[in-house]
């Protein structure tokens, strides 16, 4: 097959973009390993990857780029560019792709959809964030709080319009979204959770195939464990949920003073991370603390491979966090939020700890148990990589997307 894949940013072309993005990729290159053809469109590059990290590459300039942020009005109102829909409709026309890959797309737009429809290019829309249903993207209210309501027609009291041409867009989200969405062949999600979500929005569930992410395969015994070590990995922002950890670690270290917690952070938001670090003074955690900020892979992964204990403190309805099955496949002992799609990856007590997400009591309590019993920390990390090897290596999951490729 040739598939033509389509997102905004792309790991080691852009220097934006998180997990969503490194799912992407990895999906490309498993593809390319199994021998099928791959195009792929994003922006421009502005970073120079390796020749191992190369694919095919198609860059293209969105409206913004070309006309400028206050003549693009019309993008902002009905999330069509016009601009890099003729540029994907010239590249669809040459490469006539047996199918087209569609990701995070905000910037691109719903043009990557219509063109590939009109073409009859069967389009499946992998939903990496929840941008095409919540016009907060994040399903979090004005207060930052998970929102039960999952309707776009209410979410002006949610999302703070910055024009007029945006307060049009949220007030006719649905309608907007709905016409482009109907003209996507299958929905992939990456838990049953999130593809609830996504029926709850209105997609039937005979378009929606759950298929989870592909992340690197990893052996467990590369690196010895430092027992006394927490890793976070994330981003910089409260929906990560770092201020749980902090919390929990002020409790931690009465009891485990030797303990260090790691942060890899990605990206911050400048207001949290004051936040954080007015909670890093006040509890005194700095000398327990070791941060490293946007490393390179395989520097991160000497940490990775070192820690004992990772820590996903999730505060919102994500969907499946790659660093949850990159810690499944190395074998990591796991604390985990209970929400969004993570309790369908660990059950609790048997194979890693879920906890509330709000709850730093919670998590620091199921940390220190991990912290004084070493035993428990390698039969978790045993147990969970086990279940990865039987549901999730990439050769089960290549399975299940030619299976929805077949239907």
């Amino acid at each position: 097959m040739k598939i033509v894949h389509i997102l905004d940013y792309l790991p080691y072309y852009h220097k934006k973009g998180g997990g969503a993005e490194r799912a992407a990729y990895n999906l490309i290159k498993l593809l390319e390993k199994k021998g099928h053809a791959n195009v792929v469109i994003s922006q421009p590059a502005d970073l120079g990857p390796a020749e191992a990290e190369k694919v095919n590459f198609r860059p293209i300039k969105h409206q913004e780029k070309i006309i400028g942020y206050k003549l693009s009005f019309f993008k902002r109102i009905f999330d069509f560019d016009i601009f890099t829909y003729f540029q994907i409709k010239k590249i669809l026309k040459k490469e006539q792709p047996d199918a087209v890959h569609v990701y995070n797309i905000p910037i691109i737009s719903y043009s990557a959809i219509l063109v590939a429809w009109k073409l009859k290019i069967p389009v499946y829309y992998f939903i990496y964030d929840y941008w095409a249903f919540c016009p907060a993207v994040l399903l979090l209210d004005k207060n930052q709080n998970i929102c039960r309501d999952h309707n776009p027609t209410k979410c002006l009291s949610c999302v703070k319009p910055e024009s007029f041409s945006e307060e049009l867009n949220i007030k006719w989200y649905k309608v907007i979204h709905d016409y482009f969405l109907k003209k996507v062949k299958k929905f992939v999600v990456l838990s049953k959770a999130s593809g609830d979500i996504v029926s709850n929005y209105g997609v039937d569930w005979s378009r929606i195939s759950v298929i989870p992410l592909i992340v690197d395969e990893f052996n467990n015994q590369k690196n010895k464990k430092d027992y006394k070590t927490i890793l976070y990995v994330g981003w910089i922002q409260k929906r990560k949920g770092l201020h749980v950890i902090l919390n929990a670690l002020a409790k931690i270290i009465k009891q485990e003073p030797e303990v260090v917690l790691r942060i890899a952070s990605l990206n911050e938001v400048p207001e949290y991370k004051n936040e954080i670090d007015r909670i890093i003074k006040k509890e005194k955690l700095t000398d327990n603390i070791k941060w490293f900020k946007k490393i390179p892979r395989r520097e991160f992964l000497s940490i990775f491979f070192n820690s004992a204990i990772v820590v996903v403190p999730e505060q919102w309805p994500n969907m499946s966090p790659v660093i949850l099955l990159e810690s499944m496949s190395a074998g990591k002992a796991i604390v985990a939020s209970r929400i969004g799609g993570i309790p369908e990856f660990i059950k609790d007590g048997e194979d890693g700890y879920l906890v509330e997400p709000s709850s730093s009591e919670e998590c620091a309590d199921k940390i220190i148990d991990l912290l004084r019993d070493n035993s428990k920390v390698d039969d978790f990390g045993e147990k969970i990589r086990r279940k990865f090897i039987n549901n999730f290596s990439q050769d089960i999951i290549y399975k299940k997307l030619i299976k929805c490729y077949e239907k």
